[in-house]
């Protein structure tokens, strides 16, 4: 990933500039890539079943079955893009 010296100049520019108003300095860090998320659809699987076990007992199993069905497809569409 190249970055062009206008590109540079603006990104300098604009740290700068950021940089006056904050307590902290600015680091830019230019990679090719940051993470895959792997684990999004896991984590929101479990947050769904956190929030359905406050579900009336009628509804519970129903509404648990249907977030761990949509938690696996989630996975398996995710896991075969980065594959």
């Amino acid at each position: 990933m190249l970055v062009s010296k206008a590109d540079h100049e603006r990104i300098a520019e604009a740290v700068a500039k950021a940089e006056s108003s904050a307590n902290g300095e600015i680091v830019c860090v230019l990679a090719r890539r940051s993470s895959d998320y792997r684990e999004t659809p896991l984590v929101w699987a479990c947050a769904a079943a956190l929030v359905l076990q406050a579900a009336p007992i009628g509804w519970r199993g129903g509404l648990l079955a249907l977030a761990v069905a949509v938690s696996v497809i989630l996975w398996r569409r995710w896991s075969r893009r980065l594959s």
